[in-house]
C-alpha cells in the first residue's frame, strides 16, 4: 500500500514494512516505494518497560518523523490512539498505533520478518 509522506521539504511516496527488533517487539520501517531505499523507521523500541498491546507499536512522532503520525493514519496504515508515552527529558512523546489488518496480513506473508 502506497502513501506519499513529506520530509524536511521532499515528499516521498511510500511503502509501509514491518520488521522485528532483536529484542521481538514489532518495528515499522517506512521505505521509498520506488527504489526500497529507507525514509524513516516510524517507530520507536520502548522495551518491556512500556505495556504494548497486540498489533500495536510507538511511534516516533518528534524531529524527521514530525507528521508521520498523520500520514500513516491518513492511509489507514495504523490508527491513532490517545495513549502517549514520554521518552525523554525534551518533551518528546511516542503515540500509541494500532496497525491495520491490511499491514499485519501483508506482514504474514513477507519472507523479511
Amino acid at each position: 500500500m502506497i502513501f506519499s509522506h513529506t520530509c524536511f521539504g521532499d515528499t516521498f511516496d511510500c511503502v509501509a514494512v514491518l520488521l522485528t527488533y532483536e529484542n521481538g517487539y514489532t518495528a515499522l520501517l517506512i521505505v521509498d516505494a520506488e527504489d526500497g531505499s529507507p525514509v524513516a523507521t516510524a517507530s520507536v523500541n520502548l522495551g518491556p518497560q512500556v505495556s504494548t498491546p497486540d498489533n500495536h507499536i510507538w511511534l516516533k512522532v518528534w524531529s524527521e518523523n514530525a507528521g508521520l503520525e498523520d500520514s500513516l493514519a491518513k492511509a489507514s496504515i495504523v490508527s491513532l490512539t490517545e495513549r502517549r508515552h514520554l521518552v525523554n527529558n525534551h518533551g518528546d512523546s511516542a503515540v500509541l498505533a494500532k496497525l491495520s489488518d491490511e499491514l499485519l496480513n501483508a506482514r504474514a506473508k513477507s519472507p523479511r520478518t
